[in-house]
């Protein structure tokens, strides 16, 4: 690389973070910024509405001061958008160059001449005992390593909107497969392509409502996520992708995702601020739930009506957790629902062949609506509200819901349509807050959703139909062995939920000493 090539890109370079620590500080005061607004919004419709009901506003003065108080709000919020959107336009400008010239092939020659410098450092390591030289020594392996990270060609726009193409590819792979593989060698014989079918009509039509939102949302993200890449710019893609498949790979088999995602997000040192978290888990890992929903609402054969109301019980159960979630105790909470989990699991295990204690829990049954047993649908959507309430409050929702489907002497995958229908119709919704509060790592959650969709068919494939099929199980004979599954999911649960209680107790005392 000729020197005037290596002054450009050192001032490319230098530039380039600067409006990257720039915009993520007017990123962070546009966020706090956003919600002292939204905070004085309630306030001043709240004010005015106690105006109303005593009486000291006419109607029409209280519909027009209402107006003003949510379009001077709006006003504002668009006048902050406005202000970042020009600082990351800016920013994408220096983002073109320096992809352009990572792409060079005189950056690529500097690249191998920086590795090989990293080797030739990385032999001369230091005793441990020489503490000063050996500090130093991995100051200048920080370095260096970042000199060649900055040499690293950085994901264009172009390429980051293409991957996001394999998704409709994938969902059409689950259906054709299910379709086509799944469902003639299931035993569920009648569950398949049926419009005379009440309980398959009514679960194409909710398909039919997640494909809609699903592809809304992808097209909020992509347009949202595209142009904020520069701010992500020293974000590894692939790492995330690769966190993505993993978390919702497990996802799928019903383990969840958030604690997996957490756990490698940290270990890969992805996710810098903390804050961004709960944004990059939601927006990231909402298209696969989604599609997780779609597979499961159209291979698993369920009674419509019971699907719905215990979806719908789930949904009501996290609205009221958020309008209720400062009044109750969830350190409290993880007790009690670990405890339930730990007997649920020992109950599920004397029920098992070979240990026939309790033989009336193996169970297949599709509907909660049988003769003799109508109690069972109210009191399981009543426990699902509950279930609901605790998702809100971050408890994990998938053990427990497949727990208590168990214990009703249903079939165990009748739990998967249910709890990812009710996260699938739930999780976009706090997702598109974050998208557009702009409260999120772009790169991280875009390349999440896309692994995690990945994730989502390998498991499906894998499991239900490598399984299932390839091992020419019979679906009681499949129940049988994922039933184990579930007892380990619900153990492991507990197991976690007992740590965190514990772990939440000791920082607790340790505050109060």
């Amino acid at each position: 690389m000729e020197q005037g090539q290596q002054i450009d890109w050192y001032q490319l370079i230098e530039i380039q973070n600067k409006l990257i620590t720039k915009t993520e500080e007017k990123q962070n005061e546009i966020i706090i910024i956003k919600k002292e607004l939204g905070q004085q919004k309630r306030l001043g419709l709240k004010t005015l509405k106690q105006k109303f009901i005593n009486n000291e506003l006419l109607k029409t003065d209280f519909l027009r001061r209402k107006e003003m108080i949510i379009k001077e709000y709006q006003t504002k919020r668009k006048t902050l958008d406005q202000q970042l959107d020009s600082l990351i336009i800016e920013n994408q400008d220096h983002y073109a160059k320096l992809g352009s010239l990572q792409h060079n092939p005189a950056t690529r020659t500097l690249k191998k001449q920086y590795q090989d410098e990293l080797k030739n450092l990385q032999n001369t390591k230091p005793a441990t005992k020489d503490k000063q030289n050996y500090n130093l020594y991995f100051v200048n392996i920080n370095l260096q390593k970042t000199k060649i990270k900055n040499l690293s060609p950085a994901i264009t726009k172009k390429n980051y909107i293409l991957t996001f193409v394999t998704i409709p590819i994938l969902v059409l792979i689950g259906f054709l497969t299910t379709f086509l593989f799944y469902l003639p060698h299931s035993l569920n014989q009648g569950w398949g392509f049926n419009w005379i079918n009440i309980s398959y009509l009514g679960a194409f039509i909710l398909i039919f409502l997640l494909l809609v939102i699903g592809t809304i949302y992808t097209v909020l993200l992509v347009k949202d996520s595209a142009k904020m890449l520069v701010v992500d710019r020293e974000t590894s893609y692939w790492k995330s992708a690769f966190t993505g498949f993993v978390a919702n790979f497990f996802d799928t088999l019903g383990i969840g995702s958030f604690a997996i995602s957490v756990v490698m997000l940290n270990n890969f040192k992805i996710s810098k601020d903390s804050k961004k978290l709960p944004g990059i888990l939601n927006v990231g890992c909402t298209i696969p739930v989604i599609f997780e929903a779609i597979i499961f609402m159209t291979a698993v054969k369920v009674d419509i009506t019971t699907l719905i109301v215990l979806i719908v019980a789930s949904i009501l159960g996290a609205y009221l957790g958020a309008a209720i979630a400062n009044k109750i105790n969830a350190r409290i909470m993880k007790l009690v629902i670990g405890g339930c989990l730990l007997v649920i699991a020992i109950l599920m295990i004397l029920s098992q062949p070979g240990v026939d204690v309790l033989t009336s829990l193996n169970g297949n049954s599709t509907t909660l609506l049988q003769p003799g047993t109508w109690w069972k649908l109210p009191v399981t959507a009543i426990i699902y509200v509950g279930l609901g309430i605790l998702m809100s409050l971050g408890i994990g929702f998938y053990a427990p819901a497949m727990a208590v489907i168990a214990m009703m002497g249903m079939d165990i995958t009748v739990a998967f349509p249910v709890m990812m229908g009710a996260c699938a119709f739930l999780i976009p919704v706090g997702a598109t807050k974050f998208i557009k509060d702009k409260n999120y790592s772009p790169k991280i959650a875009g390349a999440m959703a896309v692994g995690g969709v990945f994730g989502v068919i390998s498991a499906f494939l894998l499991v239900f139909i490598g399984i299932k099929i390839g091992l020419g199980l019979s679906d009681s004979e499949f129940l049988i062995w994922f039933k184990w599954i579930v007892i380990t999911i619900s153990i492991y649960t507990s197991g976690m939920l007992f740590f965190d209680f514990w772990k939440e107790t000791v920082l607790l005392q340790n505050k109060k000493r």
